[in-house]
C-alpha cells in the first residue's frame, strides 16, 4: 500500500518526504472542500516546484452552472502548474480536463457513492483512472471491489472521516436565529447518541467530520491489499501529522498504533464502517431522523 497525505503544512513537507511518503493532496482558495491547507495559485506553484513528489489538488466541490468559466481557467492554471492529478466528484471537472488534454490522474472521488465494481470499470472508459471508495462499506465489500476493479482504488487508513455535507450555511443559520456568537471551533451531536462531529462552514456550505479518528494500524494485514490508503490531516496538528505518517511506515503497525495512542491519549480511534454492515432496520431510520431534529451544537 503506498499513502496519499493531505498536506496541512508546507513546513512538514521535507519531514514527510523522508519518511516516505510519494503522494501529497493540498486545496485551493477556489472549489476544493474540506480540504487542510488553501494555497492560492503562486504558493501551488512554489510547492509543486519544491516538492520533489507528486502533487495533487482537491478540486471535489460540486459546481454550479455559473462558475463554470471560473472552473476553466482554475484547472487551466492549477494543471500549468505541473500537478500530478485531481481528485474530483462532478463530472463538468472531468469534462473540462479532457478538453484540456491534462494527461495527469483523474481521481473519482463522491465520498458516497463508489459502492460497486461494475460502475467504474464503465467509469474507467470514460476517463477516470482511479477512484476513491466509499467510507461507509465493509472491508469485505471494498476488497471485493478492489478484486474485480480494472483501475487503482484508494480508500481512507486514518483520520476524522466525512460525515454530512450542505451547500447551505446552516450554522450562520443557527447563530442569526439564536441571536448569539460564532465563535468557531463547533461540535454537533444527536440525541440519544454518545458522539460528536466537528461542523463548520466555508464559502462551499457546511461540513460535518467525525470526531473520531479512523485508523487501520491495528487491522493492517487486513487492509494491505488495497493499492492506496489516504490518510486524513484535518483536526491534526503538525506534529500528530509526522507522527500518524511515521507510524504507517513502521514495520510493526501494531506496537506503532500502540504507541501513537500513548502519545495522543485523548484520541479515540475506531476502524469506521469497516467491520460493520450498513442495512438498517426501517425503525431505526426513523428513530434515527427523530433523533436528527434534536440536534445541539456546543464549543
Amino acid at each position: 500500500m503506498e499513502y496519499f497525505v493531505s498536506i496541512n503544512n508546507v513546513n512538514t513537507r521535507e519531514q514527510l518526504e523522508k519518511i516516505g511518503v510519494k503522494h501529497f493532496v493540498c486545496g485551493m482558495q477556489q472549489f476544493s472542500c474540506r480540504q487542510s491547507i488553501s494555497f492560492d495559485y503562486q504558493q501551488l506553484d512554489c510547492f509543486v516546484r519544491d516538492c520533489k513528489e507528486k502533487v495533487y489538488v482537491l478540486v471535489n466541490a460540486l459546481i454550479e452552472e455559473k462558475y463554470l468559466d471560473d472552473l476553466r481557467l482554475h484547472l487551466k492554471k492549477i494543471i500549468e502548474c505541473g500537478i500530478e492529478g485531481i481528485f474530483f466528484q462532478d463530472f463538468g471537472v472531468l469534462n473540462i480536463c479532457k478538453k484540456l488534454q491534462f494527461q495527469g490522474q483523474m481521481i473519482y472521488a463522491p465520498d458516497t457513492l463508489n459502492t460497486n465494481y461494475a460502475t467504474l470499470n464503465v467509469l474507467l472508459y470514460q476517463g477516470v483512472t482511479m477512484a476513491f471508495l466509499a467510507r461507509e462499506i465493509s472491508l469485505e465489500q471494498k476488497l471485493e471491489i478492489v478484486a474485480h476493479s480494472k483501475m487503482p482504488l484508494m480508500m481512507q487508513v486514518h483520520g476524522v472521516e466525512y460525515m454530512a455535507y450542505s451547500k447551505r450555511h446552516l450554522l450562520t443559520n443557527y447563530y442569526e436565529h439564536h441571536k448569539i456568537e460564532d465563535k468557531g471551533n463547533n461540535f454537533i451531536q444527536a440525541t440519544g447518541v454518545d458522539y460528536r462531529c466537528h461542523i463548520y462552514e466555508d464559502r462551499n456550505g457546511t461540513h460535518i467530520l467525525s470526531e473520531k479518528q479512523m485508523e487501520c494500524l491495528s487491522i493492517f494485514e487486513q487492509v494491505k491489499d488495497i493499492p492506496y490508503g489516504y490518510i486524513e490531516s484535518m483536526y491534526l496538528s503538525d506534529n500528530e501529522l509526522v507522527d500518524v505518517v511515521t507510524s504507517y511506515f513502521q514495520e510493526d503497525k501494531l506496537q506503532a498504533k500502540n504507541w501513537l495512542q500513548e502519545k495522543y491519549p485523548n484520541v479515540a480511534y475506531y476502524h469506521s464502517f469497516l467491520f460493520d454492515e450498513t442495512v438498517y432496520k426501517m425503525e431505526d431510520v426513523r428513530k434515527r431522523e427523530a433523533d436528527e431534529k434534536n440536534i445541539k451544537i456546543s464549543k
